[in-house]
């Protein structure tokens, strides 16, 4: 599959396409339009008076009601003051959510029992438990009990605050306060405001009444002025939101101050849900800072001991560890870069397990992450940056990050599946723990294409089944011309009606039927991919290897784990039957050892020259190489996913009794279906399905068991009753099998 595009270049194509403009309606026929929608809502508020008067549950179509009625009057709003587009888009969502939602109520009043019976968070204590947080929940019919929850809400600002009540009605839960940090709290050296800090309280306290979990993000990058004019040294260092030298001690006097005045008056407010350490993190700009000069000849005297023995392995004649330069940030073929990139790596996560040590000090019972940018993992350019999944996924309670569903998917792919994909199944398995995805991206800033609300619920129902059991989207803002950043708010979530429409009956859904979707986040993988700092470093055509060997076990009907050098040195490899590398041709000398102490049930797939080099690119010795490649399934560089990988994954994988006995296949050929990523989990006596077809056609399939045709019902159709065959793009299904 393609490779993704940096998220500035993604950004600057959807200013362009806002530059570029399409042609669209007049003014006075998207009023028109807007005015024929109004005049639907005369059926929809009937039928909605109707089902409440019979008490049939309203949950599902209250999400339509609170969406219409906010967003008719912002887009008659739009038409009337240029913004076309925007209003033309927003009827075309009207009318959709009024034909499902009309169809929707009419059905039920003609048979009550299919109405769902909606299962909500309540406010209350909540716990973790391997990928999932287990909370009071309450059923629409007053059921109470807990259980597994999901969270699905907004970011970032006031908005978010100002809409609370609205948060029930939307059918959401969760929202990110990132609103204020240091330099609020102290706008003078000697004067603390607290004004911040109240703000915050009150909404934490109406997020209680509304069952509205919040995650408060310390925002350490809002870092006062005065502080960088004080101690100008403080400039040397940073990268990214980060403008300052972290590791100063005048720097983490600022920031601890900080945390101290704030945390203790909220750390027991009900509605707290969690700390977010810092905003997208990222530690690029150090070769200029002494103090990291210092701190890297540390870094080399502990990693190799000796002044020869570094040198050995460099190929070098360094007098001292003091005399190892510092590398650009992708001097790949430097000899130190691979230190460089785990020294900055233990550096920074470092200062972040400072900052989580004071919150866990202040309080111990809330959670803490960070809001990593894990997309960025897979741009080579960036791996000197400071920023590890496994290195941050340990020092937190959840895998925070802010990852992106946004890209050209590619011929006949309906949706850009692979970076969330991929990342997300990077974090879970380096760290078991609750995915936390705090600044969702399913957009781009400035996009003026249409995003059908498909789109926004193939993102968070693949984000779930991969232990995103919490999620703030970007962004609940609408753009104030002339506003400062607000040109960021263009074409996310508050121009796209449908779109959230769609989360809330995506959040109503994942907790509908929360026990079953944990269930398919804890299904056990029989297989993993290698994932290699080294050979990222080393070796341009790992990360496209790793993605074409994603792709083709992704629609095995299996989940799909990366285990680490560290996790297979510790002995992790053995609960697997199939290990992939992919061109991972730059390993330590410790995986190796770990790959030929695996049993032989353990399969090996190497792609491309595996394990030829060390770290420091030395060649390896070839009787080491071929004690592992002599036991491995052996490809190409880059051969196809979907005519070479995958059918000999398949064939593989079936030979060691790892695919399910439950398949999916296509209805034609009767052979496994490709694009159609399907997961089967047990769940008491009851099997279960998730289904997505991420091709761009629908597809004729079936269900079979011991290779025999088995009747299987869709979960999330109107009262689970329609049995599963023709596959939408984009449209998930649970299917049943009792």
């Amino acid at each position: 599959m393609k490779r993704l595009l940096p998220v500035l270049a993604l950004i600057a194509l959807g200013c362009a396409a806002h530059a570029a403009l399409a042609p669209v309606l007049a003014k006075e026929a998207i009023l028109a339009e807007i005015d024929l929608v109004e005049a639907r809502m005369k059926e929809f508020n009937g039928l909605y008076a109707r089902c409440a008067a019979k008490k049939i549950p309203l949950d599902y179509p209250t999400v339509a009601k609170t969406t219409l009625e906010q967003f008719i009057p912002l887009a008659r709003q739009d038409a009337k003051t240029g913004e076309e587009r925007r209003a033309e888009f927003a009827v075309k969502d009207f009318n959709r959510t009024l034909d499902q939602s009309i169809a929707e109520m009419k059905a039920c009043l003609a048979n009550p029992k299919l109405a769902p019976n909606a299962r909500r968070y309540q406010t209350g204590k909540v716990t973790i438990d391997g990928l999932s947080f287990i909370g009071d929940r309450k059923t629409t019919s007053g059921k109470r009990d807990r259980g597994p929850v999901f969270f699905c809400g907004y970011g970032h600002f006031s908005g978010v605050r100002n809409d609370m009540p609205r948060w029930p009605g939307y059918g959401v839960n969760i929202i990110q306060f990132a609103e204020f940090g240091p330099s609020a709290l102290f706008p003078k050296e000697d004067q603390v405001d607290l004004r911040p800090v109240k703000t915050l309280i009150a909404a934490l306290d109406d997020a209680a009444k509304h069952n509205v979990r919040v995650d408060f993000l310390l925002s350490p990058h809002y870092f006062p002025a005065w502080a960088m004019q004080k101690w100008p040294q403080l400039g040397c260092g940073g990268g990214g939101f980060f403008g300052f030298y972290m590791d100063a001690p005048e720097a983490k006097q600022v920031i601890e101050k900080f945390l101290r005045i704030v945390i203790p008056k909220i750390k027991d407010k009900p509605a707290l849900g969690s700390f977010c350490l810092s905003n997208e993190p990222n530690f690029e700009n150090t070769a200029g800072c002494p103090v990291t000069r210092t701190m890297w000849a540390a870094h080399l005297e502990k990693t190799h001991g000796a002044v020869a023995a570094m040198n050995s392995r460099y190929g070098t004649k360094h007098a001292s560890f003091a005399d190892v330069p510092i590398p650009g940030n992708q001097s790949f073929n430097e000899p130190q870069y691979y230190d460089w990139c785990i020294f900055n790596d233990e550096r920074f996560a470092a200062w972040h397990a400072w900052e989580a040590g004071i919150c866990h000090e202040l309080a111990p019972k809330i959670p803490v992450h960070a809001k990593i940018q894990m997309h960025n993992t897979l741009f080579r350019d960036i791996i000197s940056y400071g920023v590890s999944p496994e290195m941050f996924g340990a020092l937190s309670d959840l895998n925070g990050n802010d990852c992106i569903f946004v890209d050209n998917p590619g011929p006949g792919w309906a949706a850009p599946w692979m970076v969330q994909n991929v990342c997300y199944d990077i974090q879970r398995s380096l760290n078991c723990k609750p995915i936390f995805n705090s600044e969702n991206h399913p957009t781009i800033d400035g996009s003026t294409a249409y995003i059908p609300p498909e789109h926004f619920r193939t993102c968070l129902w693949l984000g779930a089944l991969r232990g995103q059991s919490a999620t703030t989207i970007w962004v609940w803002e609408r753009m104030i011309p002339g506003a400062a950043w607000s040109y960021c708010f263009y074409g996310n979530v508050m121009d796209r009606p449908g779109c959230a429409e769609a989360v809330g009956r995506t959040c109503l859904d994942l907790n509908r039927f929360a026990d079953e979707m944990r269930a398919l986040q804890h299904v056990k993988s029989p297989v993993a991919i290698l994932f290699s700092v080294a050979s990222i470093a080393k070796n341009a055509d790992y990360l496209g290897n790793m993605e074409f060997a994603y792709t083709a076990l992704n629609f095995c009907g299996i989940k799909v784990d990366f285990v680490s050098e560290k996790q297979l040195a510790a002995g992790m490899g053995r609960q697997y039957k199939m290990i992939v590398l992919p061109d991972a041709t730059n390993v330590l000398d410790s995986t190796v050892d770990a790959l030929k102490s695996l049993p032989e049930f353990v399969r090996l797939v190497c792609i491309g020259d595996c394990l030829a080099k060390d770290q420091y690119n030395r060649p390896r010795a070839e009787a080491d190489i071929q004690a592992v490649r002599s036991r491995s399934l052996a490809f190409k560089r880059y051969s196809d996913p979907e005519k070479v990988l995958w059918p000999a994954f398949l064939a593989e994988l079936d030979k060691l009794g790892a695919l399910p006995d439950v398949r999916l296949v296509d209805a034609a050929t009767g052979g496994l279906v490709w694009g159609v990523e399907w997961l089967p989990a047990k769940i008491g006596g009851r099997t279960v399905i998730s289904i997505l077809d991420l091709r761009s056609e629908p597809k004729e399939t079936k269900v079979q068991a011991h290779g025999k045709t088995i009747e299987a019902k869709d979960l999330l159709s109107l009262g689970g009753r329609e049995n599963v065959r023709t596959l939408k793009p984009m449209v998930p299904v649970l299917a049943e099998i009792k």
